[in-house]
């Protein structure tokens, strides 16, 4: 789940939905033993993580089992850490 202003991209099977809610009021109505936010726009599935990738300068990034490449802000990566050991 990725933020678009006041919209938020559902990513899912490589498909996108683009549905009119608020990253963090859709962050309230989400399963914490599901779903972490791992960057200030961004929130995912921890059963689609594949694994974690150290980057430079204390930065990581995860993969997705789709293939997809994210971002982790160093913010939320603790949360990432705790929720799911990779």
């Amino acid at each position: 789940m990725e933020s678009a202003g006041v919209h938020v991209i559902l990513h899912f099977n490589r498909t996108e939905v683009l549905h009119r809610i608020a990253l963090s009021d859709l962050a309230s109505q989400l399963d914490p033993a599901r779903f972490v936010r791992v960057h200030r726009s961004l929130i995912v599935n921890i059963d689609s993580i594949m694994r974690l990738e150290a980057l430079s300068h204390g930065e990581f990034a995860i993969w997705m089992k789709d293939g997809a490449r994210r971002k982790i802000s160093r913010t939320y990566r603790a949360a990432l850490e705790r929720s799911q050991p990779l």
